[in-house]
């Protein structure tokens, strides 16, 4: 058996938000060129034997991860203007080194430990050199993450210029400085680690991402596992809800399996052995306890959405998320979890989202797995590798399609909330309410909330009654507008007890008219397979047309029945446990079996993990989707059919 390494770490001191660091690296090269540079020309100190950018101690450790949060370049010539782009690897890459010579990055062979670019705007005179500077809010394509080599802290770079150099001289130095922050991941809990089982993804093809799940069994011989023991290493801190990852490295790549939070820590005493079990849970589960609150927004872009979800959810981790297909044209988050909006947006689109072994949110809008990088299987695994489950079942069969289509009109401004009380505020304090907007008792969005007017939306006085003084002047306002709530907040600046006599909220807001229903079927799959309805509530969609090419799409698609294909692969040699270790969800692999008659492309949609005996046995399980059901024409992306059944695509929308 092929045997990797693997780390398991827990945060029990709530180090990893709150110990973030900050490291800068720099270098400076003279550069060699005693001519001009042209476009694509690389930047470095030697024609003939030029080196990598090395940046040396780019984290802590070796492995460690980090994030490239800023990247300076300054050259010590005035006046010059080019742009900038730096490629950057984890270990020193293959492509062109050489000073003044055409660049060949990105290659092929170079991709396992390519980070990613940094594009430098243009360099700006100083007065003595020119600087560029990239940042989070320039267009750079920071914060860049990346995880250093197994058994190094450096970095590598290939400087290039996306734009003629005229004014430079030989010798000329330039610097590099890159601002890396990296965090501490938590106490090193491998030494206890008896067994790990981890999963996520979808179980069905037309389900949601389930949240990860992992399980870990600790030796407890220590007692550093059981909350209550006062002489354990962990006393006070191990407490629910800590960060808690797995990684996996070989000789070649750092691999991350998951990253979550802790649920339970369940201590296991027996006379014999001492264990303790720790469960956990990926980001999902903490987008599924999130409610929302948003402003409207209109005509976006269902990858838009999902950025807009995560913000009001204020999610900490990095996101990869598609453009989308579909474009929106309202949406607001509320009353509902963080979840449930995006899976509404993941149903709209046909697309899909789940967390990655780094704890990353991923948006796949319905095109992600025709674009070219999932054209190429990953893997093949044949019946010497895997055992193999299969069943062909009509549970994913609807030869009846309905979406909805729910046209909006706005509407003039009226009255959408009134206070129904005459509630009093002390001298300098504030109170908040937050109006719901209604017509006729029905809960309605509202394209724009009218500023409060005093003396029209609202009156204070020094009697409940009305009487006495009027005191709306000495009542400050804030609000904040939302989708389908104002938050009203009004303070008394004046130098007695107020009464708010009246408040109101007024605004314009959208009514739904006729809903319309589009229908495609299928009735040769019904004869075969009995009638199946699917329905789309169409709670996004406003376009008839685009609702027609949905249903159309998607009888094209359910109305045959399609094998479901599981299978376990086992780590018996070091290419399959490197495959078993960096496969992902959405990977596209090779499925061989003859019994079965197959030899077809699947994709994962599912993936659970059992690691034990020290990592000498690592077993996974797969759910796979058949690429026929994601190898449609999105025309400028897909390969085009093959004859065969099994290659054939359909036309996307």
């Amino acid at each position: 058996m092929a045997v990797a390494t693997y780390e398991v770490w827990a945060d029990w001191f709530q180090f990893h938000e709150e110990g973030k660091e900050l490291i800068n690296v720099s270098i400076t090269k003279a550069l060699a060129a005693t001519g001009n540079y042209i476009i694509g020309d690389v930047l470095s100190e030697n024609e003939s034997t030029g080196t990598a950018w090395t940046f040396s101690d780019a984290v802590k450790q070796n492995g460690c991860s980090g994030e490239i949060t800023k990247a300076q370049a300054i050259c010590e010539t005035t006046s010059l203007a080019p742009r900038l782009t730096l490629y950057l690897f984890t270990t020193v890459p293959t492509s062109q080194l050489n000073d003044n010579a055409p660049n060949t990055a990105l290659l092929h062979a170079d991709l396992a430990s390519y980070i990613g670019k940094i594009d430098f705007p243009p360099m700006e005179d100083l007065g003595g050199d020119s600087e560029t500077i990239a940042t989070p809010s320039t267009y750079g394509n920071l914060p860049l993450a990346f995880t250093c080599a197994s058994g190094a802290n450096d970095l590598y770079g290939i400087l290039v210029t996306r734009d003629a150099i005229t004014g430079e001289s030989a010798g000329d130095d330039i610097t590099i400085n890159l601002t890396i922050e990296q965090t501490y991941l938590g106490e090193d809990l491998t030494g206890d680690v008896k067994s790990i089982h981890f999963n996520r993804g979808k179980s069905d093809e037309l389900g949601k991402a389930e949240v990860g799940q992992l399980s870990l069994t600790l030796n407890n011989d220590s007692g550093n596992y059981s909350p209550s023991y006062s002489s354990g290493d962990y006393y006070g801190y191990l407490k629910p809800k800590r960060v808690v990852g797995i990684r996996a490295y070989d000789d070649d790549y750092n691999y991350q399996l998951f990253y979550g939070f802790i649920e339970e820590i369940i201590p296991h005493p027996h006379k014999t052995e001492q264990d303790a079990i720790i469960t956990a849970s990926d980001g999902i589960d903490y987008l599924s306890r999130h409610d929302m609150a948003t402003a409207l927004y209109k005509d976006v872009k269902t990858g838009i959405i999902h950025d807009y979800i995560l913000t009001d959810a204020n999610w900490l981790r990095l996101a990869r998320l598609d453009d989308g297909q579909d474009t929106v044209p309202y949406w607001y988050g509320h009353g509902v979890k963080s979840r449930t909006a995006q899976e509404e947006i993941d149903d709209n689109e046909q697309g899909f989202s789940y967390v990655d072994g780094f704890g990353y949110f991923n948006f796949e809008d319905r095109h992600h797995r025709s674009i070219a990088e999932h054209q190429t299987s990953q893997a093949t695994f044949d019946n010497t590798m895997s055992n193999i489950f299969y069943s062909l079942n009509p549970k994913n069969v609807y030869n009846i399609i309905r979406a909805t289509v729910t046209p909006w009109e706005l509407q003039s401004s009226t009255t959408l909330w009134t206070l129904e009380e005459i509630p009093s505020i002390p001298i300098g304090e504030s109170k908040t309410w937050w109006a719901d907007a209604s017509i006729n008792g029905e809960s309605v969005f509202v394209d724009a909330w009218t500023t409060l007017v005093a003396s029209t939306d609202y009156t204070a006085n020094s009697q409940s009654d009305g009487g006495g003084s009027d005191m709306t002047s000495d009542i400050a306002v804030t609000l904040n507008k939302l989708a389908k709530t104002l938050k009203i907040t009004l303070t008394n600046n004046g130098t007695s007890i107020t009464y708010i006599t009246l408040l109101q909220a007024r605004g314009t807001y959208y009514d739904d008219k006729t809903k319309v229903t589009l229908k495609a079927e299928d009735t040769t799959s019904q004869d075969n397979y009995q009638k199946r309805t699917f329905k789309l509530d169409g709670k996004y969609m406003a376009d008839t047309d685009k609702a027609q090419d949905y249903v159309n799409y998607a009888i094209g698609k359910y109305k045959n029945p399609r094998a479901e294909i599981s299978m376990s692969i086992m780590n018996q040699d070091d290419t399959i446990l490197a495959q078993i270790l960096g496969l992902e969800i959405s990977d596209r692999i090779t499925v061989v079996n003859d019994n079965l008659g197959l030899n077809s492309d699947y994709f994962v949609d599912y993936m659970g993990h059992d690691i034990s005996m020290g990592g000498k046995l690592h077993t996974v399980t797969y759910r796979l989707a058949d690429c026929i059901n994601e190898d449609f024409w999105a025309l400028g992306y897909s390969a085009l059919a093959s004859s065969t059944e099994s290659g054939q695509t359909k036309l996307g929308y």
